[in-house]
């Protein structure tokens, strides 16, 4: 993040307007993780984990690789247990991860 929040909230107003007129294909997933990375920037992981949770099973709509997908993944998964949520950062009743369990992400789930 450039601390960039004015551009940040531009950014999110035209991909709102795009997703309300049909043109923008991955639907309420990108500004859903724009809104969330926001949150998480801001050290607000309670909001970041309840905007984020709801979509992260549509991440794979935004394209590109499995790390990228990853460090979205890897975002819930701290938004959640920063918030209090160990439970379901331990427990992830979401989709299945874009790649193969790491041995951080087995570290951070015993962390949870």
């Amino acid at each position: 993040m450039t601390g960039n929040w004015n551009a940040l909230e531009r950014r999110m107003a035209d991909l709102d307007i795009r997703r309300a007129s049909g043109k923008l294909p991955a639907g309420a997933v990108v500004p859903d993780i724009c809104r969330a990375t926001r949150a998480f920037a801001e050290a607000n992981f309670r909001d970041c984990a309840r905007i984020l949770e709801p979509v992260s099973a549509e991440v794979v709509r935004i394209g590109g690789s499995h790390a990228q997908r990853e460090m979205i993944e890897d975002m819930l998964l701290l938004a959640l247990m920063k918030s209090g949520e160990a439970t379901k950062a331990r427990n992830p009743a979401r989709s299945p991860p874009a790649s193969p369990p790491s041995l951080r992400d087995a570290r951070w789930r015993a962390a949870a």
